[in-house]
């Protein structure tokens, strides 16, 4: 979120980035996909062998479905972000930069004067309304995840907690 931010003020002459370098790198950076995979094997497990009802403590069933669908939440919205990012952001990037030279600067700690990148690479890009509305689009999206981790976070956290509990009430 920060990237695509700063890179929006940079289109819109709020921001200037004068580091061709870093803008290199924040530019290449929006190709990169992050995503949240967790794994649940074992509740998929437990659902699907009708074993479920092993657990016998009310609270972690709940907290687990609670989970489990926070998750499928989250996959329909990474799904979603993916279309936006490859749809809006990727078609602009692959039309308008040269990656493989971004690539070398993001990975390979190249230099954009090594590499006779200036700002100027960048115009058309930054004309690109598709490039700076995907970049808007990312930014939503990214939003609109952060209440939906601190959500698995939290049930997460009270999960193990009250496992914890219960292993201790069962060793002693």
């Amino acid at each position: 979120m920060k990237v695509t931010e700063k890179l929006i003020s940079h289109i819109e002459g709020i921001n200037m980035i004068s580091d061709v370098n870093n803008l290199s790198k924040d530019v290449y950076s929006t190709i990169n996909e992050e995503r949240f995979t967790p794994n649940n094997s074992t509740y998929n497990e437990l659902a699907s062998s009708g074993n479920l009802s092993l657990i016998e403590n009310d609270s972690i069933k709940q907290l687990l479905l609670d989970l489990e669908e926070l998750y499928k939440n989250n996959l329909f919205g990474i799904e979603h972000e993916a279309f936006e990012y490859k749809e809006y952001i990727n078609k602009s990037l692959f039309t308008y930069v040269d990656l493989n030279s971004l690539k070398s600067i993001f990975y390979n700690g190249k230099t954009a004067e090594s590499l006779s990148i200036n700002k100027d690479h960048f115009n058309a890009l930054f004309n690109s309304l598709e490039y700076k509305n995907g970049l808007a689009i990312s930014n939503i999206i990214s939003e609109e995840f952060i209440p939906r981790y601190k959500d698995i976070k939290k049930k997460s956290s009270l999960l193990i907690d009250i496992i914890n509990n219960d292993l201790e009430i069962y060793n002693d």
